[in-house]
């Protein structure tokens, strides 16, 4: 099954020089493992359609393509360890799933030798190529390029949320009907006494929820990604109401003196035991609105920005939306 999940790289933060040197490290192995698979499918797609041009048969397709093919394929395993790692941003069901429906496929061609001679096997061949060169290059240009995926070129970010249009059916079809083509050979029904070919019925059963499924999953993909590119530019911040003071490294006001009030009810020596007048002043002349101010009294304490009115709670008075 084509997959569709991709690696959503966020921009690297470093905190420390061991932190910075893992990422590198990180980094690098990323870079060569897309670059090596996409290459490997790359050369693959060369080999099969060389092949096509020169006989005109697609029942040749797999064969020619196959030395390429079969060791990019393998490395995809390699795929779900850098999900459960959280080495790339990918769902780790999905990606477990997409990457087993191929490996079945791999092992009942190697134990059903009769069905790389088929017209669907070569086109399943033509489509894994294609569909994967154009994934690994979105995900190099993503580690490569300014911006991360943001910075993605045009043509390859088009091609890797377009193509499975046509290739996710055309893949499919192939798998299936590579599977069926197994059921037909006497090699393999007599592997494992007769239990392969009932695992690959269930596999083929398997097909009828999860195919439409996956080619619904990438349209949604789709459609974010293409949100998330064109998305309009950020409005800018509106007008600050009411009075604002600087704001600190920890998001607090930067230290500023007591208002007037509050400072001269604290240079008198009486009232600096007196809790509650020092309560009235502070909620009375205090107008930052930043969290550390604003808890100052959070039963009694509003915004002043938010159009608050007086109110009276007894002997003491408050502000009331």
């Amino acid at each position: 099954m084509i997959l569709s999940f991709h690696h959503d790289l966020p921009p690297l933060k470093y905190s420390t020089h061991s932190t910075y040197d893992a990422m590198n490290i990180k980094e690098a192995y990323l870079v060569s493992y897309n670059l090596g698979c996409m290459l490997g499918w790359a050369l693959g797609l060369l080999l099969g359609v060389k092949s096509l041009l020169a006989t005109g048969d697609l029942t040749t397709v797999w064969t020619a393509a196959a030395p390429a093919l079969l060791p990019a394929q393998w490395a995809m395993c390699m795929e779900i360890v850098h999900a459960v790692t959280g080495a790339v941003r990918s769902p780790v069901v999905p990606t477990f799933l997409q990457v087993l429906s191929r490996i079945v496929v791999v092992v009942i061609i190697a134990l059903a030798p009769s069905v790389e001679t088929t017209q669907l096997c070569g086109v399943m061949a033509l489509s894994w190529s294609l569909v994967e060169v154009a994934r690994y290059a979105f995900y190099l240009n993503g580690l490569l390029g300014p911006g991360g995926q943001a910075g993605t070129l045009y043509p390859v970010f088009w091609l890797r949320y377009s193509l499975f249009a046509i290739l996710y059916p055309t893949g499919i079809s192939g798998e299936l009907g590579t599977m069926v083509a197994s059921l037909a050979d006497p090699a393999f029904k007599d592997v494992l006494g007769g239990i392969a070919v009932v695992l690959v019925k269930l596999v083929l059963a398997s097909y009828v929820p999860g195919a439409p499924f996956m080619y619904m999953n990438m349209v949604k993909n789709r459609k974010g990604a293409f949100k998330k590119r064109f998305a309009p530019p950020p409005q800018p911040p509106k007008a600050p109401v009411g009075t604002e003071f600087p704001l600190d490294s920890k998001g607090g006001c930067a230290p500023h003196p007591p208002p007037a009030p509050f400072a001269s009810l604290l240079a008198q020596p009486a009232a600096r035991s007196n809790s509650s007048a020092i309560t009235h002043a502070r909620r009375r002349s205090a107008a930052c609105c930043c969290p550390p101010c604003a808890q100052i009294d959070p039963p009694l304490y509003r915004p002043l920005s938010t159009g608050a009115r007086p109110r009276k709670q007894g002997n003491r008075s408050s502000l009331q939306p």
